[in-house]
């Protein structure tokens, strides 16, 4: 299907799958020295700790520092999954109510259209719903301005 589509997109995707594996290789390779940076931190930790504290303390309190980090890890990251839910929830609702909002004048319209008086009328109503829905520039009314 989608190389159905790729040809009617031209260059932009291309372009879209290059940069994405740029990104993707220049991740991967941040991540692998980022990793090999805390193995080596972690190392360090143990063999001073093992120093001050004797082997079997050492490893106990290196185990327990990183329990605690995931488990803060694991709170922030179900405090961002539950605010971006909220988030999904509320569009969710907009675009729902929009929906069902499209649906039921197309429904309804083959049947006002019958109708040669309200069939006269369909072009002012339009206009009507066009100037209640948008403000002079062509952008929905209750769009946040983003100054």
């Amino acid at each position: 299907m989608l190389r159905l589509i790729l040809p009617l997109l031209g260059s932009e995707a291309g372009v879209a799958i290059r940069q994405i594996t740029r990104k993707t290789a220049l991740l991967s390779a941040i991540a692998f020295f980022v990793l090999t940076g805390v193995i080596f931190l972690l190392a360090t930790i143990y063999l001073a700790l093992a120093r001050a504290f004797g082997d079997i303390h050492a490893a106990l309190f290196v185990a327990l520092g990183c329990f605690a980090l995931a488990f803060i890890g694991f709170i922030a990251i179900k405090i961002l999954d539950a605010r971006r839910r909220r988030r999904q929830v509320r569009e969710h609702t907009r675009v729902d109510g929009s929906a069902v909002l499209t649906a039921t004048a197309l429904a309804v319209l083959p049947e006002l259209m019958k109708r040669p008086l309200i069939a006269a009328a369909m072009p002012i109503i339009g206009l009507a719903a066009y100037a209640f829905l948008f403000n002079g520039e062509g952008t929905p009314k209750n769009r946040r301005r983003q100054e």
